[in-house]
């Protein structure tokens, strides 16, 4: 199967449907050997920017990139950078950072010792931008300079603290504090689900969109992909309206259930299941769907190649379709 550099976007259109056009950042063409399979260290940021690594030390560069080191030269092949949760983790035009205590409003919220944890978060970003760089940058480049394939991954609803009454709003973005009328206030779905951004809202689907293309153009040049994390949380609408505010069938998001004409399928393997006999192990067979019913390419006029008469073993195919 042939690969090609691209980004590569894990979305859902049900769900953005009726936004304006995702801008979309091609990655440099770059050393990166293209993956067969994927090893992939997801990081989710609040380990590198709390420096926790290190002993909890004020965070510099050099950190970031030794937290880094530890994954490079393992197995792993893929780099993934959560950009935030709810707050996120670089000075953004539509967000805040994650720590912001808006000037101390929120201060007289928490006890000291809860206050500095979550300002320490706060603190370590301010150092990395005098430095010129942000703890998400800073750790995609490092990875890129070490070979790995990276990406960002952006949480598409994050409940870990988006309930107002005992979670941290030092943790909480200002659009999610200031618009409660947005989200789904439907606690029957599970754990915090009603501070839950609500997506028939075009208000947070646009919201949405805007932190996407920040992030875009801001890390574009510094990643190879971008996931778009709906599965961290699967929770976007009211129980009771979800089905409604999904503009697409089944078949054209789940995948189609049957092969069309034109389908092409590469066995890369057959053999008999349980001890498999050399001369009827056979690779790279390839078939053509056309008028409803398969047809063996570069048919060559030599028999069937497999061993249908040994009817008592079941046989492995292995495939993938073109």
């Amino acid at each position: 199967m042939k690969h090609r550099s691209t980004s590569i976007f894990l979305v859902s259109a049900a769900i953005l449907s009726g936004c304006g056009g995702l801008v979309h950042a091609q990655p440099a063409s770059r050393g990166v050997p293209q993956q067969a399979s994927r090893i992939i260290h997801n990081n989710d940021g609040t380990d590198m920017l709390g420096n926790y690594w290190f002993g909890g030390r004020p965070l510099t560069v050099q950190d970031v990139n030794a937290a880094v080191d530890m994954v490079a030269g393992t197995q792993v092949t893929t780099y993934m950078m959560c950009t935030g949760s709810s707050a996120v983790y670089y000075p953004s035009k539509y967000s805040n950072m994650l720590g912001d205590d808006r000037g101390g409003t929120l201060k007289a919220c928490y006890d000291s010792a809860t206050y500095n944890l979550w300002r320490r978060y706060w603190d370590n970003e301010k150092r990395l931008e005098a430095e010129g760089t942000d703890m998400v940058s800073a750790s995609l480049a490092r990875a890129r300079e070490r070979g790995l394939e990276t990406f960002i991954t952006l949480r598409m609803n994050d409940l870990h603290f988006a309930d107002t009454l005992s979670a941290c709003k030092m943790a909480m973005e200002e659009f999610w504090l200031q618009n409660p009328q947005f989200w789904t206030n439907d606690p029957s779905i599970g754990y915090n689900s009603a501070g839950a951004l609500d997506y028939a809202h075009p208000q947070v689907r646009e919201h949405k969109l805007a932190l996407i293309r920040e992030q875009l153009e801001r890390f574009g040049p510094l990643i190879d992909g971008v996931d778009l994390d709906f599965m961290r949380f699967i929770v976007y609408f009211r129980a009771d309206e979800a089905r409604a505010n999904v503009s697409l069938k089944d078949e054209e998001y789940i995948g189609r259930k049957d092969f069309a004409d034109g389908d092409r399928i590469i066995f890369t393997k057959i053999c008999r299941t349980v001890n498999p006999i050399d001369v009827f192990t056979y690779s790279d067979i390839e078939w053509l769907r056309t008028s409803g019913s398969w047809s063996r390419l570069k048919d060559d006029g030599s028999p069937e190649r497999i061993y249908w008469s040994d009817a008592l073993n079941s046989h492995t195919f292995i495939a993938y379709s073109t």
